[in-house]
């Protein structure tokens, strides 16, 4: 803040204020859903006095909920965070925009299994916050033939760990 001078004839002076940017804010605004074939929506808000830039969806195993039976009685080898980008439409108006994250989970080991899922939003100034987290049940497919299911489940247990090739 401060003052800007012209010197030149006329002489020409400015009071300048200068604001300090405030965080992102952002919410998920609906459960997530799945249609017949596994694609995944998840409505989500979010504003920013600027506009935001860039975001992703974060996507974690809830280890305290999950049934550790069978294939998931090992421990889990593979990554702890699922992060996908978040696309965002030309058209929309960043600084409050409402858009669908959308993902078909089907082929994650983590399908139909409990998650927490969080938004995290970026602004131009590098700001980042994230949503409060939502917790629920990887949606996917679902396979209603039990010879499918069957193959389904125990390629999720070859996924899970190396410890159930043999079992599988």
């Amino acid at each position: 803040s401060g003052t800007l001078q012209i010197t030149s004839d006329p002489k020409t002076t400015w009071s300048i204020q200068v604001e300090q940017d405030a965080p992102p804010m952002v919410q998920i605004t609906s459960d997530f859903s799945a249609d017949y074939f596994g694609a995944s929506q998840l409505p989500y808000a979010a504003q920013d006095d600027f506009g935001v830039v860039s975001g992703r969806l974060l996507v974690d195993l809830d280890a305290a909920l999950l049934d550790r039976r069978f294939g998931l009685i090992p421990d889990y080898q593979g990554p702890s965070t699922v992060e996908m980008p978040l696309a965002f439409s030309l058209r929309s108006l960043r600084t409050d925009m409402k858009a669908v994250a959308e993902q078909d989970f089907s082929e994650s080991v983590w399908a139909h299994l409990p998650v927490r899922i969080r938004v995290e939003v970026t602004d131009g100034a590098g700001n980042t916050t994230l949503s409060e987290p939502l917790f629920t049940t990887l949606p996917a497919r679902r396979f209603f033939d039990p010879l499918a299911a069957s193959l389904i489940e125990l390629r999720r247990d070859i996924l899970w760990s190396s410890e159930n090739d043999r079992r599988a």
